[in-house]
C-alpha cells in the first residue's frame, strides 16, 4: 500500500467507523420503547473575543422522539467570526444524533452519536460543505468526544488570479508547489499565472473532559486536532479550555489553541445555555442529556468550522516578459565609455551601475527597455552629467527583491542618488530616489527655472510604491517630481521636497492633470521668492492621501494649488509657515468630501480659496491667523456646506469668516453643519457672509456661531437669510442665541 494510499484509508476508516457506531445505538430502540419525550428544546449561545480575533455561535437541539433512558434530536447551529476583525467567516450547520443512558464499568454515563452537514464560508467568499459525524461519551465527572470532517465539496476553492511571482510568503509557506513557477534568466523573468484559493481538508478532533468541583462546579478539557490537505501542508494542533459555572445556565469559557499554522490563539468569553436543566450539575446523568456538542474545536476562535490553507494552483501556462535589463550592487562595473551589448546586465550578470552611456546603449539595441533594480545603492555619475541621467521613451524602472523574482518590499527599495529625466513617457515602480542639489536645466525640463528634480518627464509621469526625495540648499530650487505637458500620476508612494533659499519648492509640479492616490507629501522650504507648493498644476485630484506643507514665503505656501480645478477626497492637508498661506486653492471651482484641511501661519490664512464654486462635504477645515493677517476658513464665490465643520479664528485685529462670498451676490447652502468665527483680539469675527447674496439653510440643522471681543463685531452672517432646514438652524453671537 502507497503512504498515499495509507492516508486515504486512515481518513475513510474514521467516519466511517463513527457512523457505525450511531446505527448501532439507533438498531437497539424499538419503535415501542418510544413514549412522550421528556426532554426539553435547549438553546445555546457564545462569544469568545481574543487578540484581533472574536466568535460566537447560537444552536438549538430539538428533541424529536425518546423515553426515559434514550433521545433522538435535531440539532441546528450558526458559528460566524473573524480573525482579524475586518473580515468574517460563517458556518451554517444542520444535525441530527442519538443518546443514550447506560452505564460503563458500573457508572452511568450517556453514550451518543451525531451526524451534521456544514455550510462553510470563508472571509474570501469561498465556499463548501463538510461532512461532521462524531461520537461522544459524558459521564459524571468525564466526558469525550471524537469527530471527523469531510469535505464534500471541491477541496480547492479559488478567489484570486494573480501571478506566482506576486504570492505572499504565507502562500509560498504553506504550499509545496511553488518550485520552477517564475524564475529569470537572461533578459527575461518567467512568471506563471496562478490562482489563490482556500483550501479544505479531510481532519480528526477528540477532545477529553474532566469535572471540576468548584466553587459551581465546571469542565477542564483538553484535545487534538489534526486535519490533513491535498494541495498544502498538514495541520496538527493542541487545544485547551475551562468553562466555570457562575450559575446553573452561565459559564466562563477561557481557551487557548496552539498548532502550526496559527501558532498560539488566546481567547475569553461566556456560554449561555437555556432549556430548564442545571448545567451546573452532573448528577444525575440525565442532566446531560441536551448538553450542548461543542464542535469545531480547531477554529472555533475565528468562526470557523474547520481550518483552511492558503495554497495556489497554476491556472495556465508561464508568461514570458523580455528586454530586460539586470542591476545589483554585487553585479559587474560597466565602464563609462563601454560599448553595450546584449550580455551586458542580465540577470546572470547584473550590471553594478546606471550611466548615460549605458541608458543610450540600452535604448538603441532593445527600446522599450524595463530596468529592473537589486535593493542597494546606486549614485550616478556627476562627472560631465551633473549627477542625473535622461532616459529614453519607454525605459522603465523597477525596483526588485535580491533574487528578481519579487517586488521589492517598501523597507527596502533599492535607492538611486541622482535625478532621472524622461524625453517623454516616464514610468518608476518600488524604488527610492534622491536627488540632494544635482540640478536640471530649464532647456532640458521646460520648468520656469533651474531645479533639484528628482523624477520627470516631458509628457506623462507614473511613479508607484516609491519614495521620491528632493533637497535643495545654497539657493536650489528644489522639486521631488515634475512633469513638462500633460499627466502626473502618484499611487502609494511617499513624496518629500525641501529647498533653503532657492525660489521655489514643490511636491508635485506640472501644467495638465496631477492625480495622488494613497500617498503623503511632505515639502518644506525656507525663504523662497517664489513659494512653496504641495501640489500645483492645472487640474488635480488627490484621494486617500496627506499633504503636509511648511514654509516661510510672502508669495505663499500651499498645500494643494489648481490653476483650474481640484478635488480632494479623503484626504489630509496640513499646512503652516509664515506669510501667505493656502490649503487649498483653486482658480476655478473645488470639490472637497470627507477630507481635513488644517491651516496654521503668522499672516494671511485660507483653508479652501477657490476662484468659482465650493462644494464641502462631511470634512473639517480650519484656519487659524496667530499673530497677523486675516483668517478664511472657506473663500469662494457660491458654495455649498454640507455635514461639515469649519473653523476659522484669528489672533489679530484682521477679520475670521467661516465661510466667504469674497464677491458679493453669491448663494451660500448651508445644510447640518457647524461653522464658528472667533477672533481673540479686537477684528471681525463672522460666521457666514455674502454681500448681496443669499444664505440657505437645508437639511438638517445647523449651528453658525461668532465670538469676538467687541460684541459689535461678532456677526453671526451677512447677507439675505432663508432659514428652510429642519429643525431650524441657530446662530450665536457670543453666546446669544437666535433663529438665523
Amino acid at each position: 500500500m502507497t503512504h498515499a494510499t495509507a492516508l486515504t484509508a486512515k481518513t475513510t476508516i474514521i467516519p466511517s467507523t463513527i457512523m457505525a457506531f450511531i446505527f448501532s445505538l439507533y438498531s437497539e430502540v424499538t419503535y415501542s420503547e418510544f413514549i412522550t419525550a421528556p426532554w426539553s428544546t435547549r438553546f445555546t449561545g457564545q462569544g469568545l473575543v481574543g487578540d484581533h480575533l472574536v466568535s460566537g455561535f447560537i444552536d438549538g437541539m430539538q428533541p424529536l422522539i425518546g423515553n426515559n433512558n434514550q433521545l433522538w434530536f435535531l440539532d441546528g447551529s450558526v458559528l460566524g467570526g473573524s480573525g482579524d476583525f475586518h473580515k468574517e467567516n460563517v458556518v451554517y450547520s444542520l444535525g441530527t444524533g442519538f443518546r443514550q443512558l447506560t452505564h460503563l464499568n458500573q457508572a452511568p454515563v450517556a453514550l451518543g452519536g451525531f451526524f451534521f452537514a456544514d455550510y462553510q464560508k470563508t472571509a474570501n467568499r469561498t465556499q463548501a460543505w463538510l461532512a461532521n459525524p462524531g461520537i461522544e461519551l459524558l459521564g459524571q465527572y468525564n466526558e469525550a468526544r471524537v469527530q471527523g470532517y469531510i469535505p464534500l465539496s471541491h477541496a480547492s476553492q479559488p478567489y484570486q488570479n494573480l501571478f506566482a511571482s506576486e504570492l505572499s510568503q504565507m502562500n509560498v509557506a504553506s504550499s509545496p508547489n511553488f518550485n520552477h513557477l517564475n524564475y529569470v534568466q537572461g533578459h527575461s523573468f518567467f512568471d506563471t499565472p496562478v490562482a489563490l484559493t482556500d483550501e479544505y481538508g479531510t481532519g480528526v478532533e477528540a477532545e477529553l473532559g474532566h469535572y471540576l468541583p468548584w466553587y459551581q462546579g465546571g469542565w477542564l478539557r483538553g484535545g487534538v486536532y489534526y486535519f490533513q490537505f491535498n494541495h498544502a501542508k498538514e495541520i496538527t494542533g493542541v487545544e485547551a479550555n475551562i468553562e466555570l459555572f457562575a450559575r446553573k445556565n452561565a459559564a466562563l469559557i477561557v481557551q487557548d489553541n496552539y498548532d502550526n499554522q496559527n501558532k498560539n490563539k488566546f481567547s475569553i468569553g461566556i456560554r449561555l445555555s437555556f432549556d430548564g436543566f442545571n448545567y451546573a450539575e452532573t448528577q444525575p446523568i440525565s442532566e446531560r442529556m441536551t448538553a450542548p456538542i461543542i464542535r469545531h474545536l480547531a477554529r472555533q476562535y475565528e468562526g470557523l468550522g474547520t481550518p483552511v490553507r492558503k495554497g495556489f494552483k497554476p491556472t495556465s501556462p508561464q508568461v514570458i516578459t523580455n528586454n530586460i535589463w539586470f542591476f545589483s550592487p554585487n553585479g559587474t562595473f560597466q565602464g563609462h565609455n563601454a560599448p553595450v551589448n546584449l550580455l551586458n546586465c542580465t540577470a546572470e550578470n547584473p550590471c553594478l551601475n546606471l550611466d548615460q552611456t549605458l541608458t543610450n546603449g540600452i535604448a538603441t539595441i532593445a527600446p522599450q527597455a524595463q530596468m529592473w533594480f537589486a535593493p542597494g545603492t546606486y549614485i550616478l555619475p556627476s562627472t560631465g552629467n551633473n549627477g542625473f541621467i535622461q532616459l529614453a521613451d519607454g525605459q522603465t524602472l523597477w525596483g526588485r527583491t535580491s533574487n528578481f523574482i519579487n517586488p521589492a518590499n517598501f523597507n527596502q527599495l533599492p535607492h538611486i542618488i541622482g535625478g532621472l529625466w524622461w524625453s517623454n513617457n516616464g514610468l518608476i515602480n518600488n524604488m527610492q530616489v534622491t536627488n540632494i542639489n544635482q540640478v536640471m536645466p530649464t532647456v532640458i525640463t521646460g520648468s520656469l527655472f533651474d531645479a533639484a528634480i528628482t523624477v520627470g518627464a516631458n509628457t506623462n509621469m507614473v511613479i508607484n510604491n516609491s519614495v521620491i526625495n528632493s533637497l535643495g540648499t545654497q539657493e536650489v530650487n528644489a522639486y521631488a517630481s515634475y512633469a513638462n505637458n500633460n499627466n502626473l500620476y502618484v499611487n502609494y508612494s511617499i513624496l518629500n521636497a525641501n529647498s533653503e533659499t532657492g525660489l521655489a519648492v514643490g511636491g508635485l509640479n506640472n501644467y495638465e492633470k496631477i492625480f495622488i492616490n494613497y500617498s503623503i507629501i511632505n515639502i518644506a522650504g525656507s525663504n523662497l521668492e517664489f513659494g512653496n507648493y504641495g501640489v500645483v498644476g492645472q487640474n488635480l485630484s488627490v484621494k486617500h492621501s496627506t499633504i503636509n506643507a511648511i514654509g516661510t514665503s510672502e508669495t505663499g505656501t500651499y498645500g494643494v494649488a489648481a490653476n483650474n480645478n481640484a478635488t480632494v477626497t479623503q484626504s489630509i492637508v496640513n499646512v503652516t509657515g509664515t506669510g501667505l498661506i493656502f490649503g487649498v486653492s483653486a482658480i476655478n471651482n473645488a470639490h472637497v468630501s470627507n477630507s481635513v484641511i488644517n491651516t496654521t501661519a503668522d499672516g494671511d490664512v485660507y483653508g479652501l480659496s477657490t476662484g468659482n464654486d465650493a462644494l464641502v462635504t462631511s470634512s473639517l477645515i480650519t484656519s487659524y491667523a496667530r499673530s497677523s493677517g486675516l483668517s478664511h476658513a472657506v473663500d469662494a464665490f457660491n458654495s455649498i456646506i454640507t455635514s461639515s465643520q469649519i473653523y476659522a479664528k484669528s489672533a489679530s485685529d484682521n477679520e475670521a469668516i467661516g465661510v466667504i462670498d469674497y464677491i458679493g451676490g453669491a448663494t451660500i447652502n448651508i445644510s447640518n453643519s457647524f461653522i464658528n468665527a472667533e477672533n481673540t483680539q479686537g477684528g471681525l469675527a463672522q460666521g457666514i457672509d455674502t454681500v448681496g447674496g443669499e444664505i440657505t439653510f437645508t437639511g438638517g440643522a445647523s449651528h453658525v456661531i461668532a465670538q469676538a471681543n467687541e460684541p459689535s463685531l461678532a456677526l453671526p452672517t451677512r447677507g439675505a437669510v432663508r432659514n428652510r432646514s429642519k429643525p431650524k438652524s441657530l446662530c450665536i453671537a457670543n453666546g446669544v442665541i437666535t433663529n438665523c
